[in-house]
């Protein structure tokens, strides 16, 4: 039956994107065939904080032939039953024992059985974190370039100042916390729990923006891939690169999306006024 499922969902993405289907399809199969790079771990997990550089971790995963558990043809993943994208079970998990070089992208927030995945399923985890005010800052770009947010039509009419300040406060009637201390506890409470913890590799936006070579390198020691192999690793990011990683450049500079057409381009600074800092600090005063 899961078979069948994953049969269907893969052909209807077929039939609605056949160029972008067949290019995973090809590139997945060529990757599970490669075996240039000696993978020491069959499975990586990658637990970030949202705009904290995830994106780039995947690369880096893909790049090594790593498959994506949850975007791959060839990695069956029962994720039907989740609420939202920062939850995760062990039915997502079940196959992972049986496919090797499989990865995760997950923003899930800490969890008490934690501990209990890692002794199950035997993860090599990273942890992606960011300054909280320039994540903050990223997603509110983030919802007003994607038409599709939940909460776009909030802010979109907004200047940038008062938008920005509706965006870290603005919930619907699901969520338990507003985004500004939903996040705040996200980092406190993973920061507090891997304390004195050795076994997992902690990664911070601001080193991919000082030296993402080092930042590469930082990962693929941690995941024992021989150093040998780092030159090849680096050649295939490169040919990936100018996109996504463009992309994750930009978002430190805060340049407005470019469909954003209506408003000015506007940098940090700027956006952080004196209104805006005062809401900001009176926010987080009653955060902690």
């Amino acid at each position: 039956m899961d078979m069948f499922k994953h049969l269907i969902k893969w052909n209807y993405k077929f039939l609605r994107y056949p160029i972008q289907t067949s290019k995973i399809i090809f590139e997945d199969y060529q990757k599970q065939k490669d075996k240039s790079i000696h993978l020491k771990h069959d499975f990586v997990w990658c637990v970030g904080l949202p705009k904290s550089g995830t994106t780039f971790i995947e690369e880096i995963f893909e790049s090594l032939n790593y498959l994506s558990l949850t975007n791959s043809p060839f990695r069956i993943c029962k994720d039907n039953d989740l609420t939202n994208s920062h939850r995760i079970s062990h039915k997502m998990l079940e196959n992972i024992k049986y496919k090797k070089k499989t990865y995760l992208k997950t923003h899930n927030h800490f969890f008490s059985e934690f501990e209990n995945y890692i002794s199950l399923y035997k993860p090599k985890v990273i942890f992606s974190f960011r300054d909280l005010q320039d994540m903050m800052i990223s997603r509110y770009f983030h919802i007003l370039a994607d038409k599709k947010h939940r909460f776009h039509h909030k802010v979109i009419d907004l200047s940038y100042h008062e938008g920005f300040k509706e965006s870290l406060v603005l919930k619907s009637e699901i969520d338990e916390y507003f985004p500004l201390k939903y996040f705040y506890d996200w980092i406190k409470n993973w920061r507090n729990y891997l304390k004195n913890k050795k076994d997992f590799l902690q990664m911070d936006y601001s080193k991919l923006i000082n030296s993402k070579q080092q930042y590469i390198y930082e990962i693929l020691k941690y995941l024992d891939i021989d150093e040998n192999s780092f030159e090849i690793i680096l050649k295939r990011l490169e040919k990936n690169d100018s996109e996504k990683i463009n992309k994750l450049d930009a978002q430190l500079n805060l340049v407005k999306p470019r469909t954003l057409n209506k408003f000015k381009p506007i940098s940090k600074d700027e956006l952080l006024n004196n209104d805006v800092q005062h809401f900001y600090k009176k926010v987080m005063k009653e955060i902690e």
